[in-house]
Parts: structure tokens; C-alpha cells; sequence
């Protein structure tokens, strides 16, 4: 399994965003690889989760029941089998029945790294706590770390940015909410001159609404996929996807 781990580098960037739209962006074809790795590819959340409501995933299991990889790594289960599809992709997400909000311990996180099936793994890493955060990274080949150009935000999250910036293996730099006019040398100061970040726009509220309260995952969305393609695709490409 080729494994990428996704973190928001400042508070709120929405890393799990980023994660369900490239995993829909690479299921439907729309890398340049054509639906290479289509049908194993594995999303899992190893932060205190979110991506369950996020996208309506109540609605995918309503004749089915959603089988929870907390239980099974608690439950000494099975993860390598377990298979939650939805359009292409396994998606183990924490779900509501969980018994707690709290991150997975961090030897159940190395399991979890290790032996979700799939040739593809898409690792979010949203409300990780620092220290485990960076040593399950150590388990990646590559990251992608997301961030909010808001600068209150950002002085809020310098310290993990920094230790991103350092980072000994490829980290992908994604702006999201990405504004057109955000100058480009302001973000070459920010993150170096060779960090050439990947821009995703800003989605109007209205549209992720509807999505929500039409009970629909917002990644499918072709208004929404319209608006995140050209950003997504040239994010495959750095990830060589």
C-alpha cells in the first residue's frame, strides 16, 4: 500500500475535506492515470473523526450496516477484511455508535497504518495531537499538509507549519479556501520558494449546505467537483498518483 498521510498544518484547514474530495478525484478517473487505482482505495481517519456526518454517510449505509474499525482494532478484529465501499473507495471512519471521541491510541493507530487493505491509503490525521501525529507520520511515504491562509490562523498553528516545513520526507502543501488574490510572495515567505503550494478555492457556503442538507456527500457534487479539479489534479501529480 502506497500511504499519504493528510494533516491540517493550521487549525480548522480542513483536512478531511481535502481527503474525501482527492479520494473521490482519483476513484472517478479524474487523475491522469485513468482509474488505476480505482476500487482500493482506503480513506481512514485516525483523529477524533468528523468525515461520518461531514459526508452524509448516515445516507450510503441505510440497507447496511456500517462496520466500525474502532470495535475491530478494540476487538482484536480483523481490519485487513473489513469493507465499508461507497463509490469506489473503503472508507473507515469513526461512526457514532464509537465509544469515545478520543484519538486512537497510538499502537492501535501503527496497526491501523498497517494493515488497512488497499492499494492506495489516504491517512487523515485531523485533531491529531502533535507528538503522536509526527511519529505516525514517520509511516508515510508522503504528506499533505493543509492550510488555512487566514493569518490568525496561521500564527496560531506556526509551530506544527515549522516542524512541516522540516519535514525529512515529501510534503505537498495544499492552501485551501485558497483566495486568487492572495499574493504569491506572501506564501513563498510563508512556506519557502520551493514549496509551489497546490491552490483549492474557497466553496460557497450555499453549496456545501445543500450538499449536507440534501444528505449527499459534497465531493460528488459537480458543481463543487467542477470548482476543486484543476487544484485536485495537480495534487495527483505531485503525489504521482
Amino acid at each position: 500500500m502506497k500511504r499519504i498521510g493528510i494533516v491540517a498544518a493550521t487549525e480548522g484547514a480542513g483536512a478531511g475535506f481535502v481527503t474525501a474530495a482527492l479520494a473521490v478525484h482519483i476513484a472517478r478517473g479524474e487523475a491522469h492515470r485513468e482509474r488505476r487505482l480505482s476500487g482500493s482505495i482506503t480513506v481512514a481517519e485516525l483523529g477524533t473523526g468528523g468525515m461520518y456526518d461531514q459526508l452524509c454517510a448516515d445516507q450510503w449505509f441505510r440497507s447496511r450496516q456500517i462496520a466500525s474499525y474502532w470495535n475491530c482494532l478494540h476487538n482484536e478484529g480483523r481490519l485487513e477484511r473489513m469493507e465499508n465501499p461507497y463509490s469506489g473507495i473503503n472508507w473507515l471512519l469513526r461512526t457514532p455508535g464509537d465509544t469515545s471521541s478520543d484519538p486512537l491510541e497510538r499502537g492501535r493507530a501503527v496497526k491501523m497504518i498497517y494493515s488497512a487493505p488497499g492499494a492506495l491509503g489516504l491517512f487523515d490525521f485531523s485533531s491529531s495531537q502533535s507528538e503522536d501525529l509526527f511519529y505516525l507520520l514517520e509511516d508515510m511515504e508522503c504528506v499533505v499538509a493543509v492550510i488555512d491562509p487566514l493569518p490568525s490562523r496561521l500564527l496560531r498553528g506556526y509551530e506544527r507549519l515549522y516542524r512541516l516545513k522540516m519535514w525529512k520526507k515529501p510534503v505537498c502543501w495544499v492552501v485551501n479556501r485558497c483566495d486568487e488574490r492572495l499574493p504569491a510572495n506572501e506564501l513563498k515567505r510563508l512556506l519557502g520558494s520551493r514549496a509551489n503550494p497546490v491552490r483549492l478555492p474557497e466553496i460557497p457556503r450555499r453549496e456545501l449546505y445543500a450538499a449536507e442538507y440534501g444528505g449527499v456527500m459534497f465531493a460528488a457534487q459537480p458543481e463543487i467537483r467542477s470548482k476543486l479539479n484543476a487544484g485536485l489534479t495537480q495534487l495527483t501529480e505531485k503525489l504521482c498518483l
